[in-house]
């Protein structure tokens, strides 16, 4: 695959831990810029390794707060390069119909 030196660190046997119990969930959203740069590197590194699939994620807010918080961490990572976006309860209840809008800020 083109790729040399790859290291998988595990406290027991390889694969024994959680390595091997992993549901797989990249995500490439961070707070800090350093963290989302890194992320975003780490993204672009397992996609030309193969066999990833990019399936996306949703973090929700449920206070006014945490809402302030992540509009300031979605303009930070627009700006650094990453396809992302704040959308309403309604359109977060379209993607996960298990939750409720009234459970979310913002419905």
């Amino acid at each position: 695959m083109g790729k040399k030196d790859i290291v998988l660190v595990e406290k027991g046997e390889i694969a024994s831990g959680e390595s091997a119990h992993a549901a797989g969930l990249v995500t490439q959203f961070a707070t800090s810029q350093t963290m989302l740069k890194f992320r975003m590197y780490s993204i672009e590194l397992y996609s030309e390794l193969g066999l990833f699939d990019h399936v996306g994620s949703l973090r929700v807010a449920s206070t006014r707060e945490s809402l302030k918080d992540l509009e300031r961490s979605v303009s930070r990572a627009k700006a650094l390069g990453l396809e992302c976006e704040v959308i309403g309860a309604d359109e977060a209840v379209k993607h996960i119909p298990q939750i409720t809008s009234k459970e979310l800020y913002g419905g």
